[in-house]
């Protein structure tokens, strides 16, 4: 389905609802194709997706794509960003892997305050981190019990074998143990939500240090050859 409150920035509802209908198993995203991640691929965040693609993009995730893989793009533009439509089979889930500064919260055990700290971390890492801070409050047992839950169902793929067999061996009760897979799996959402939001900014910073960078050049260039010119003189 489409995210409308987006959309409406870059089509209007008639255009909206024939690329619905005449673009088949494409996924819609506002990108600036001019931020490449590093994998030289431009990412951009999912506001469409058709009800019958196969692949698992998921709306408002990050995903990657080629430049000349884009079928369609919308006329407007704004701040850079503008919506394009991309084939299913050539766009994939953005897994990032760099490591960027992003806040995290440390203890100091002289003034024994908690305070935010930049630190340069991967996603995993990041996602280690702030799991632990927002569910340091539950008890072990339960996060042990909630670890063998999601182990036995990426296995299996069975929910209720892996509910029986964690509530059984961790002796932990239904209602405590389907309560905090909901609060933990919620959790990860909000932290990979965070994640992208920090990554995004991290490249557009890195691509806005490139782009000066380069003009500098150019500038530098053309002083130079000035400069030769008038010494030929």
């Amino acid at each position: 389905m489409p995210h409308l409150v987006l959309l409406n920035h870059y089509c209007n509802e008639d255009v909206v609802e024939s690329l619905y209908v005449n673009y088949k198993k494409k996924v819609g995203v506002i990108s600036n194709l001019s931020i490449l991640n590093e994998n030289k691929k431009c990412i951009g965040k999912v506001v469409l997706v058709q009800d019958d693609i196969k692949k698992k993009i998921l709306l408002d995730s990050i995903a990657e794509f080629n430049k000349d893989k884009i079928s369609w793009s919308s006329s407007n533009l704004i701040n850079g960003e503008s919506f394009y439509l991309v084939d299913s089979y050539w766009i994939k889930n953005y897994a990032p892997k760099p490591k960027i500064d992003v806040p995290v919260k440390v203890y100091d055990p002289k003034t024994k305050t908690i305070s935010l700290e930049m630190e340069n971390l991967n996603f995993n890492q990041f996602m280690k981190r702030r799991l632990l801070e927002e569910t340091g409050k539950y008890q072990h047992l339960i996060m042990c019990a909630y670890e063998n839950f999601k182990y036995l169902f990426s296995k299996s793929n069975d929910y209720y074998f892996s509910l029986n067999s964690t509530i059984k061996h961790y002796h932990i009760d239904q209602t405590s143990l389907t309560t905090i897979i909901s609060l933990v799996n919620n959790t990860k959402k909000t932290i990979k939500s965070e994640w992208d939001n920090y990554l995004r900014e991290s490249i557009t910073k890195d691509q806005t240090v490139k782009m000066v960078d380069e003009l500098y050049r150019k500038s530098k260039k053309k002083q130079a050859s000035n400069v030769v010119a008038l010494m030929k003189k």
